[in-house]
């Protein structure tokens, strides 16, 4: 049976007491020590190692190991590095071992095992890549990489056989651009940036002494500055030489001279003359009379004219007793201007000796020596003897005015007017226009009237001037401005329509007349909209203030469109 000590504690009071209790018969007892690193063997001795240093004596003849507690310190001096360093650990370079470094079969400057470098000279193996091409071996069992101080070769560019930058050439297949002269012209690029020359398998193009167009002898054509000679048949006859050692043949540019049916002496078509022997036909109009058959396919004529369609104008008349073209052959071939026929030259003239010298005498006499017009107004005397008005001009009465001007008001319409004829259309100024005031009442209506004082004494006030209108009865194209009254509700109510008027007048308003005359339309000079407005379930009120619509349309007023259009002012 083994012992083993339990604690008891008893609380009595204030008092706390312990008391070891050895019991036998719990497992373990006489196993454990007075604390962890603390032993007891079989003699009853108790070990302890805690705050020794390992390898020191346990108290029990023993020696303290790192797993009793004790205070373990690494020892390397004098042992060799890799060995145990007496804490469970190992000896590592630094702490006093003993380093073995090596070299052998290393690559110089890497690490020699001891913490140093490999040096040259030291069993180490130092690659040599200068000179060399990357990619070789470098010496040491590497390769030689770029920034090893090997020479990269570059070809890409270059045109192959050049050398390579690394002492080698390049060939085809390493990038470089490969001259290609065979089959071209010398002097031509290469397609490397070089020029082909002679003997690189390029051909020489010979013109010298051939004609231009000809083959160069390299698959192209001998052209000017070449060495060749060009052909001019140009305005040459064909047959002739072309300035080449050959003849200008048909197709050349040159030109085939042809007489044939021709009469000799006219030209060939080529820049000759058709002359007897080149097939042409001689006139002979010996003994003929004017206008009979040459006998070449033409008329005889004399040296001048046979018929006024020999001649052009201004010498538009054949004077065939002489055979020579003329101005006029009588009065009636002459213009206004010059009306009179110069019996003596053949001329159109003004001069005049009586009035019969004139070509026009019902409107045309002479007077100092001059046929001159009877017409007034501005009206010409034409050929037929009768005054019209000269062309961009039409009839005013017994004048001639502009196109596009007015004769009288009938031209202008509405409210227009002709200022005086030949002017152009104004807006009218007289009849001048009357005032339209607008008055107000209580119960909010607007009257409007062309009396200032209307309804002052039944409770309306002057608001002012509304706008001008012309005083009825209407006409210039305006209408009249009706006026009715409501009286119930004491409103006034105006309209330009007389179907609108008619209608409320069926309905039990009175109509008061018309206020005078407005535009139905605008029609220009200085028209205004008046402007018609209601207010839902009372009354109407009409205005040509633009400010006034949008102020009264804010409140809620309806802005029924335009009534018609007035003027703002006289």
């Amino acid at each position: 049976m083994r012992r083993q000590t339990v604690a008891v504690v008893v609380l009595a009071g204030c008092l706390t007491s312990c008391a070891a209790v050895v019991r036998d018969d719990l497992p373990g007892a006489g196993d454990a020590g007075a604390g962890d690193g603390g032993r007891r063997d079989g003699a009853g001795c108790v070990s302890e190692c805690r705050g020794k240093p390992c390898g020191a004596g346990d108290g029990c003849g023993g020696v303290c190991e790192p797993v009793e507690g004790c205070t373990c310190s690494p020892t390397c001096t004098g042992k060799p590095c890799g060995a145990d360093d007496g804490c469970g650990g190992t000896c590592q370079n630094g702490s006093g071992c003993e380093c073995s470094s090596s070299c052998d079969g290393k690559l110089c400057e890497v690490d020699d095992g001891c913490g140093h470098t490999c040096e040259p000279g030291s069993g180490c193996c130092a690659p040599a890549c200068s000179g060399r091409l990357c990619g070789m071996d470098n010496g040491c069992g590497g390769v030689c990489a770029a920034g090893s101080g090997c020479c990269t070769p570059v070809c890409t560019g270059r045109v192959c056989g050049q050398g390579d930058g690394c002492g080698g050439t390049c060939v085809a297949g390493t990038g470089c651009c490969p001259p290609i002269c065979a089959g071209r012209i010398c002097g031509q690029g290469d397609g490397c940036g070089g020029v082909c020359a002679a003997g690189s398998g390029c051909c020489t193009p010979d013109c010298v002494g051939k004609t231009c167009g000809d083959s160069d002898g390299c698959g192209g054509n001998c052209a000017a500055a070449s060495g060749c000679c060009t052909p001019s048949c140009g305005g040459q006859e064909c047959g002739t030489s072309d300035g080449c050692g050959g003849t200008c043949v048909a197709g050349s540019g040159c030109c085939t001279p042809t007489c044939a049916g021709k009469t000799c002496g006219a030209g060939d078509g080529c820049g000759g003359t058709c002359a007897a022997g080149s097939g042409c036909c001689t006139p002979d109009c010996a003994g003929k009379a004017c206008g009979a058959s040459d006998g070449c396919g033409g008329t005889c004529t004399f040296t001048g004219c046979c018929a006024d369609a020999d001649c052009q104008a201004p010498l538009g008349y054949c004077y065939v007793a002489s055979h020579s073209c003329v101005g006029c052959l009588v009065n009636a071939h002459c213009p206004d201007a010059t009306p009179h026929c110069d019996p003596g030259i053949y001329r159109c003239t003004a001069t005049c000796g009586a009035p019969a010298d004139c070509r026009a005498t019902a409107c045309q006499t002479c007077a100092s020596g001059q046929c001159q017009s009877t017409c007034a107004g501005g009206h010409a005397c034409n050929g037929a003897g009768t005054c019209v008005c000269p062309g961009g001009q039409h009839e005013c009465g017994s004048l001639c005015i502009a196109d596009g001007t007015c004769c009288s008001d009938a031209d202008c319409g509405g409210v227009m007017v002709c200022g005086a004829p030949g002017g152009t259309c104004a807006c009218r100024t007289s009849p001048g226009r009357q005032t339209v005031y607008r008055l107000a009442a209580a119960n909010g209506d607007h009257m409007l009237s062309l009396s200032p004082s209307e309804g002052t004494g039944g409770g309306y006030s002057l608001e002012g001037p509304a706008f001008y209108d012309y005083a009825s009865p209407c006409s210039w194209g305006l209408v009249p401005f009706f006026r009715v009254s409501n009286s119930s509700s004491g409103e006034h109510f105006y309209t330009a329509s007389q179907a609108e008027r008619d209608g409320l007048v069926a309905a039990g308003w009175n109509n008061e007349g018309d206020i005078g005359c407005i535009a139905g339309a605008d029609i220009g000079c200085g028209v205004v909209i008046l402007h018609r407005l209601y207010q839902p379930g009372r009354m109407h009120l009409f205005t040509v203030s633009e400010a006034e619509v949008s102020t009264l349309v804010a409140a809620g007023w309806v802005e029924e469109g335009p009534a018609g259009w007035v003027w703002p002012g006289q």
